[in-house]
């Protein structure tokens, strides 16, 4: 087996780390250390097209309706030795805009609307959608937005008297998940990103630990929060301080420090009159996102003919930008796709019984999984420092935790417990969680823990040679397939 080449646009945290920060004295210098100045700003890892409805704002992207600015509370009608809210809207206008007051840390935004927008130039965004519980299809729109410390970025304009949904007595939607199962609670399962819900919560990522791949998608999530319609005061006139994506940014003042604030004024609506959900959370650094131990190779994961697009490769600025997620990728494959296992393991999780699907934030809690630990040889190379971590000696075997998610409800052939084999059928793919169309997601980590940070694997051509798959190429059990086979 050959060892694979670097990817020719291999990043760090760089995702949706997308801009560089507004002032050098106001930014987390670790994570800008660790955004990749070789990434293409034109191809950053995923295919837009496989995510219809969600609007990214990352590189160059989102120049219509990313507009980036300098947080300055007096623009909310705040003093210094006031908190502003996460999220705020203009009541006048519709302005919706997500605040990171915060001195250092990043911060990603999945915001889902239930109304029809528009960007800062008038023009109608596209829309996307989300599956109930009830199967009950429903038209949404989804923005995923990382902001830099002391920055703010008007999104868009709502319109308020155009809503696509309506809430219903007892909806699920008012209801927000119960704090994520841990692996102990039951047969838990790995997470999607999005999801629907009437609540302002953190995300857990990468990607609240509900289950593993959500915990690691974002870490741990408060709950407790609920949605909420906020006004902001008018913004002011100073060109100055407005930054549109593809220009940069001015430099962030230093006047406007303070991190013991009480909340800004917020409007409380009730139930159901604010189609408006989120999910907040820091972007944390991955603590070895180049390492790659040659071993973590594995045969290509779905049965049938293929090929399969991959609609997300590692960094991938759609949703592989957590710590947990940070190696993750997606292949598009029809529901009902036979899942196979990777060569021999137990099966340490399952989760089978959600249904809800598409783009809304409630999502990120809700989904459906297999995890298979797998435990490969010992290696006579070096030890790495990932091993070492992990408590590895050199010439161990290694434990590799493998999750498959957003499979198919109830279609998981094994059970916690169960041993398998090469090419045994685990379940079938399938679109559950926050999922904009049926694809895979498979990622790796070292432990079953819900904040484990991924791990770098590659996979197997019929050669043996190994590669990483790259978003936007298709690949089956032979490998790379070329536009001409």
């Amino acid at each position: 087996m050959r060892r694979p080449a670097a990817p020719q646009n291999r990043c760090r945290n760089c995702a949706l780390l997308d801009n560089p920060p507004l002032s050098a004295a106001a930014h987390n210098s670790e994570l800008d250390s660790q955004l990749c100045s070789r990434m293409d700003p034109t191809r950053l890892n995923y295919v837009v097209e496989a995510a219809p409805g969600c609007h990214v704002a990352a590189g160059n992207t989102g120049k219509s309706w990313g507009r980036r600015s300098v947080y300055r509370p007096v623009k909310f009608g705040l003093s210094h030795d006031q908190q502003p809210p996460e999220l705020s809207v203009d009541p006048d206008s519709g302005l919706l805009t997500v605040i990171n007051a915060d001195e250092k840390k990043v911060l990603s935004f999945f915001v889902t609307l239930g109304y029809v927008v528009r960007d800062l130039k008038g023009r109608e965004m596209a829309l996307g959608w989300f599956r109930r519980a009830d199967g009950c299809v429903e038209k949404c729109v989804t923005f995923i937005v990382c902001v830099q410390p002391r920055q703010i970025v008007d999104v868009c304009v709502i319109d308020f008297d155009q809503p696509l949904f309506a809430l219903r007595p007892d909806d699920e939607l008012l209801q927000p998940p119960d704090k994520p199962l841990q692996p102990e609670d039951k047969e838990s399962c790995a997470a999607g990103i999005s999801d629907n819900s009437e609540k302002k919560v953190e995300d857990s990522g990468e990607e609240g630990a509900a289950g593993s791949k959500a915990g690691r998608r974002s870490g741990d999530a408060d709950n407790s929060k609920g949605a909420k319609k906020m006004r902001a005061e008018p913004q002011d006139e100073n060109p100055d301080s407005e930054v549109d994506v593809e220009d940069g940014g001015d430099e962030l003042s230093n006047a406007d420090d303070n991190n013991n604030a009480s909340n800004s004024e917020v409007e409380e609506e009730g139930p159901g009159e604010v189609l408006i959900f989120s999910d907040v959370k820091e972007v944390e650094v991955h603590p070895q996102p180049e390492e790659f131990d040659p071993r973590v190779a594995f045969p290509f994961p779905l049965g049938g003919p293929g090929p399969f697009l991959c609609t997300q490769g590692e960094c991938g600025c759609f949703t592989h930008f957590y710590p947990g997620t940070l190696h993750a990728i997606d292949l598009a494959c029809a529901v009902g796709t036979p899942v196979l296992a990777l060569g021999d393991g137990e099966v340490v999780q399952v989760t089978d019984t959600n249904t809800v699907s598409g783009i809304h934030v409630y999502n990120l809690f809700r989904w459906n999984s297999i995890m298979v630990r797998y435990d490969l040889p010992a290696s006579t190379s070096a030890t790495t420092s990932a091993k070492a971590e992990a408590g590895k000696q050199k010439d161990s075997a290694l434990s590799v935790f493998v999750e498959y998610v957003h499979i198919k409800a109830h279609s998981a052939r094994v059970k916690v417990g169960d041993r398998v084999k090469h090419n045994d059928v685990l379940c079938e793919s399938g679109d559950v969680g926050f999922c904009p169309e049926p694809h895979l997601h498979i990622q790796a980590a070292l432990s079953a823990a819900p904040t484990a940070p991924s791990i770098r694997f590659a996979l197997l051509d019929d050669k043996g040679s190994a590669y990483f798959p790259r978003a936007g190429s298709r690949f089956s059990s032979r490998g790379l397939h070329d536009a001409n086979t």
